[in-house]
C-alpha cells in the first residue's frame, strides 16, 4: 500500500493520532482497508490539493481524522467535523506564514470553512479547514460553505 492516501497527504498526516485508524468508511466488512477512497473523502483531499499546489511547499498536518476518544481529549466539539474525517488542522511556522497560507486558501478554495488560530503560548499557529457543508443532514447552521472564524 502506498504511504499516500491522496496527493500530498500521507496516511500518517491524516489518520487519528490516538488509534492510528482512518475513518470507518475506508475499511471493508472484514476490517481490512478496502483500497477504495469514498467520494466525499476524495472531495476533501481534492479541496486540499486546490490550495496546496499554488502554495508550493509542504504543509504539516497536526490533525485529520479523530476517533471519538481523541476528539474529546483534544477538546473538540462533540460534533466536530474531524470525527467525520472531513477536517484538517495545518500547522504554520509563524503568524506570518499563517497569514500567507490563509490568503492562499481564500484565493484558491473560498468555499472551504476556515478557522485561523494565531500563535498562543506554546501552541503554534494553525489553520483548520473542512468541508462540513457536505455532511447531510446538517447538524448546525454553522456548517455552511465559506464560514470563517478565529481562535
Amino acid at each position: 500500500m502506498s504511504n499516500y492516501i491522496a496527493r500530498f497527504i500521507t496516511h500518517q498526516d491524516y489518520k487519528c493520532n490516538h488509534c492510528h485508524k482512518l475513518p470507518p468508511d475506508f475499511y471493508s466488512e472484514d476490517g481490512g482497508l478496502s483500497g477504495k477512497t469514498p467520494v466525499i473523502y476524495k472531495e476533501f483531499f481534492e479541496a486540499y490539493e486546490k490550495f496546496r499546489v499554488p502554495w508550493g511547499k509542504p504543509i504539516n498536518w497536526t490533525s485529520g481524522y479523530r476517533c471519538l476518544y481523541w476528539n474529546d481529549h483534544e477538546g473538540g466539539s462533540p460534533i466536530s467535523i474531524h470525527i467525520f474525517g472531513l477536517a484538517g488542522d495545518l500547522e504554520c511556522k509563524s503568524n506570518e506564514e499563517l497569514e500567507g497560507l490563509y490568503k492562499c486558501i481564500l484565493t484558491f478554495s473560498p468555499e472551504l470553512r476556515l478557522g485561523k488560530y494565531r500563535q498562543k503560548g506554546d501552541r503554534k499557529p494553525f489553520i483548520h479547514y473542512d468541508i462540513g457543508y457536505e455532511i447531510m443532514p446538517r447538524l448546525t447552521k454553522k456548517w455552511r460553505k465559506g464560514a470563517r472564524w478565529t481562535g
